[in-house]
Parts: structure tokens; C-alpha cells; sequence
């Protein structure tokens, strides 16, 4: 097993699924079907409350959870991917201000849109754009960009589901 030798002294301001601050905020929690990546839009799948990402727009606009929470202990798999696992409990921020990467250029208060299939803009399902992408993405009720942002860059987003 590698140990570590160098340390950084000025880490990054934000990654992925990282709760923005220290205000108001819930999270809940659900058993994953599927991996989930951090930092994406999830759905409750079932009545026994396991999420998964959305596949159609109902997931998002009816049975829309929150995003997954990035978690300092969780540790990469064999292809260096740090997401939920299959049947892994997943952290969801039902309420509360997450960093969120947009797949296009987003505008501060603009609302949030979650791709739930494959488009022109993209195919990574649960992540948020600006739009609807030729009708494969919706808006997510309650959530809003807190900055703009360029297409892949870190953007914090207010979500107000409970």
C-alpha cells in the first residue's frame, strides 16, 4: 500500500458534492441502486426509500431527492472513481447549498435543469445544466444556481426540496 510523503498547505476551494458552508442544511439518506457518483441529482426508486439516478423526467420533478454528498471517508475504486457503490447508503442534500458542476455556462439565480437521458449536451445522468437539451433534462422544483459558471467549472446550487 502507498503512503503519502507530500502534503499540500493550500487545498482547493471546493469539489464536487461538497456541502457549500456551515448554514442550514438537511441531509437524508438512502441505499444506492447502482453506483452514484457525487455531486448528482438522485431519486427515490422505491417506497423503502433507495435512490438511484433519474431515468425520466417524473425522477426529477416528482420523486427528486437531492444531490449526493461528497464524503471525506469514502475511498476510490479499482478505476479511481470516488461515487456510492451499489446497495452503499447514500448521502442526500435535500436543503441546503452543494457544489454541483454544470455540463454548459450557467447564470447566478437561474434555475436548475437534470439531465435524466443522454443529449446534444451531454450523457451523465443527475448532473445539471442550464436548459432542457432538446428535452432530455427538466427543472428540479426549489433549486437555483448561486453563481455563474462556465461548463465544468464548480458551481454552488441552493436546493429547497423538504
Amino acid at each position: 500500500m502507498p503512503v503519502q510523503t507530500t502534503y499540500e498547505i493550500e487545498h482547493v476551494a471546493s469539489v464536487e458534492g461538497a456541502v457549500v458552508d456551515g448554514q442550514l442544511k438537511n441531509i437524508n439518506s438512502g441505499p444506492a441502486v447502482g453506483a452514484v457518483p457525487f455531486g448528482r441529482i438522485v431519486t427515490r426508486e422505491n417506497a423503502a426509500g433507495a435512490v438511484a439516478l433519474p431515468n425520466a423526467s417524473d425522477d426529477v420533478t416528482i420523486r427528486g431527492m437531492g444531490a449526493a454528498v461528497r464524503m471525506q471517508d469514502q475511498v476510490a475504486d479499482a478505476s479511481d472513481v470516488l461515487q456510492y457503490e451499489d446497495e452503499q447508503d447514500v448521502s442526500i442534500l435535500d436543503f441546503g447549498v452543494i457544489y454541483l458542476r454544470p455540463e454548459d455556462a450557467v447564470t447566478y439565480g437561474a434555475p436548475v435543469f437534470v439531465r435524466f437521458a443522454a443529449g446534444g449536451g451531454g450523457t451523465a445522468l443527475g448532473s445539471v445544466r442550464s436548459d432542457a437539451d432538446t428535452a432530455t433534462a427538466v427543472a428540479l422544483p426549489g433549486a437555483k444556481f448561486m453563481s455563474s459558471a462556465a461548463g465544468g467549472a464548480l458551481c454552488p446550487v441552493r436546493i429547497r426540496l423538504s
